[in-house]
């Protein structure tokens, strides 16, 4: 992944736009955890999103949020999800 800084504060409230690769995508990740607030907007692509027991997929241009943050991303459907 690669972190790209949007604001020039050292401490605070920070942003960040982040890559995360294709070919880095897993069907499973260890899950990050952190005290703070997450907000995220897809930009292109797909990005699936678990938030506790809550297994999403979510598209270019939606958003999500969550406080305490428990995340973990990867571009593989959720393990529900039927195939075509």
């Amino acid at each position: 992944m690669t972190f790209l800084p949007l604001t020039r504060r050292p401490a605070g409230l920070q942003a960040f736009k982040v890559v995360i690769p294709t070919e880095r995508a897993q069907a499973k990740s260890d899950p990050q955890v952190h005290d703070g607030y997450e907000w995220l907007y897809v930009l292109s692509g797909q990005l699936r999103l678990v938030l506790g027991e809550h297994d999403l997929v979510l598209q270019a241009g939606e958003a999500a949020s969550s406080t305490p943050a428990f995340l973990t991303c990867s571009t593989a459907p959720p393990p529900n999800a039927s195939s075509s």
